[in-house]
């Protein structure tokens, strides 16, 4: 995977491996913007995560 591709982006969430094994999250809130890098374990976690609030607002939006 090269490491200027994307592997997610959500809404004002970045995350791109790093040639070195981690991956930078990239988080924008309105004007400001953070960077940081985290463990590989750590990203997929923050993915799952990301996926599971999805689902569940796709879930809670069926609901409706």
């Amino acid at each position: 995977m090269s490491g200027k591709q994307e592997i997610s982006r959500g809404k004002g969430i970045a995350l791109k491996p790093l040639a070195t094994g981690n991956v930078e999250m990239t988080v924008n809130c309105g004007e400001y913007q953070t960077t940081s890098t985290l463990t590989p374990a750590l990203a997929q976690w923050l993915m799952n995560e990301i996926e599971v609030c999805r689902l569940k607002a796709a879930e809670m939006k069926a609901r409706s």
